[in-house]
């Protein structure tokens, strides 16, 4: 493949001086290319990078991109670099490079260094998502692909709208590692209770920037609770030991979608055909009136 990030600019990216020859440091940046910036769920896409590694002549626009992009993959290659670069595997085994005039840095320091470059990778990553986002419109190929940070086919659409709910998602990455949790938090708690035939039609309005009155606080709580079941659900997945906030996530999702219920029930003219629509045999919360035992598996 074609390497964004090669010899011919290498130097004005990576944190090296010119001693060191790109060929020393290419396996780096292609690790950094496939595992960072095209990783599968958070990167920015086959399409876009191929498309970007094929112009002989980059606009402004294109080249402020590349700038940023690269920037990052610098940052990501250097991480990788340094763990590797210090230590050497001969047929004495795994020794540490060392000459007469230089010594090998500390570990401390070399964790430190790796830390600085991993942030500055993910904050430069963050710059130019934020960056395709202002200029989109320059940019089909990212608008059109699953890389995409604005996903309008779910209820929280982007990381503005996400973290407005939980504060603690502030990054597109996050975002983005997300999006599959709240797609399944969709299917889980709203298309079995309320059916697909509404959830289309709220959904349709969200998009169209055009909510119908009597359906505002519906949507508002329906993006409460999926929002806050994915991120319950990623943290379980990610073994993360935050039971505490595990706990409350999913309580939270409980109480918005009992709020989304109890209107329909206090108001039918609202939605006539709830609860009896066609997907009710799948239901979670149901209606018997007690909340307490109608989220056995929430």
């Amino acid at each position: 493949m074609q390497l964004l990030l090669n010899k011919d600019n290498y130097l004005d990216y990576i944190d090296v001086n010119a001693e060191i020859h790109f060929d020393t440091l290419e396996r780096f940046v292609k690790k950094a290319t496939h595992e960072f910036l095209l990783d599968s769920i958070f990167g920015i896409g086959n399409e876009l990078y191929n498309e970007l590694t094929a112009l002989v002549t980059p606009s402004d626009k294109e080249q402020e991109l590349i700038d940023l992009i690269c920037t990052a993959l610098g940052d990501y290659t250097m991480m990788c670099f340094i763990t590797k670069h210090s230590v050497q595997v001969s047929g004495a085994g795994v020794v540490v490079v060392k000459s007469e005039n230089t010594a090998p840095a500390s570990d401390k320091k070399i964790e430190k260094l790796e830390k600085e470059y991993y942030q500055g990778a993910f904050t430069f990553l963050e710059k130019v998502f934020v960056f395709l986002e202002e200029n989109k419109s320059d940019f089909d190929t990212w608008v059109m692909s699953d890389s995409y940070t604005i996903r309008n086919e779910l209820f929280v659409s982007s990381v503005l709208e996400f973290k407005k709910i939980i504060s603690e998602v502030k990054t597109r990455v996050y975002y983005m590692k997300l999006r599959a949790y709240l797609a399944q938090a969709e299917t889980t708690l709203l298309r079995s209770e309320l059916g697909t035939e509404l959830i289309v039609t709220l959904k349709d309005q969200v998009i169209a920037k055009n909510v119908e009155e009597k359906y505002q606080y519906i949507v508002e709580q329906i993006k409460v609770a999926t929002a806050n079941h994915a991120f319950a659900h990623y943290l379980n997945m990610q073994g993360e030991e935050m039971e505490a906030v595990v706990l409350q996530c999913k309580q939270v999702a409980k109480e918005a979608m009992i709020a989304v219920t109890d209107t329909f029930k206090s108001d039918p003219e609202l939605y006539p055909d709830y609860p009896n629509h066609k997907e009710e045999y799948n239901r979670l919360i149901g209606n018997n009136g007690e909340h307490d035992s109608q989220f056995l598996t929430f």
